[in-house]
């Protein structure tokens, strides 16, 4: 009896067929969800890190080169760009930052995703001070791309683990749903050939 042509055969293709598409739909919408996940709560982080910011230089003012140094300083360590406004002036910092800025507007507190020469970057910016002083904290979206890349592949290793194992569940359960097939079948020829 061959095992391809047989229905016990088939039904273990079939387990196996619906074990493997559940597996890689599962990994399709994983990795999205990771994908949108890191760049949520790296926004989340950026948004908090500019409020933390805004407070700092609202008791210094923006005036203060010496407070608007310190917070640079300290973001700078983390990738982050900033971006100051003093009250009716001109942005001054980083020349893309400075377009980034630009682009999602410092008039008011506002976050966002931008693009500038073809590469993006999260951006969040707040007005500080009655003056209508402002500044803008750039990141590159890039940044998070190699903790998005880490995550996806450890997914894609576990989805792989679990492919083998449905694989193998889906095998021995297609032959177990075979069996009484297959007995079925053999008392089936054992009655057409005479014996009962």
């Amino acid at each position: 009896m061959r095992f391809r042509g047989s229905l016990a055969g088939r039904i273990t293709l079939v387990c196996l067929a619906v074990a493997g598409v559940a597996v890689i739909v599962a990994g399709l919408v994983a990795s999205r969800l990771i994908r949108t996940t890191a760049d949520n709560a790296l926004q989340s982080s950026l948004a908090a890190q500019a409020d933390v910011v805004a407070s700092q230089l609202d008791e210094t003012g923006i005036g203060n080169r010496l407070g608007v140094g310190k917070v640079a300083d300290v973001v700078r360590g983390q990738g982050i760009s900033v971006v100051v406004r003093r009250a009716g002036g001109q942005p001054l910092g980083d020349g893309v930052a400075v377009q980034a800025a630009g682009k999602l507007g410092l008039a008011a507190d506002h976050s966002g995703r931008v693009t500038v020469a073809g590469s993006q970057y999260l951006v969040e910016t707040r007005v500080v001070g009655p003056r209508g002083a402002a500044f803008a904290l750039v990141l590159p979206a890039r940044n998070a791309e190699a903790t998005q890349r880490a995550l996806v592949r450890n997914i894609l290793l576990a989805l792989g683990i679990g492919l083998v194992v449905a694989a193998f569940a889906g095998f021995v359960s297609g032959r177990l749903l075979g069996r009484p097939l297959r007995r079925a079948a053999l008392a089936a020829g054992s009655l057409r050939a005479g014996r009962r």
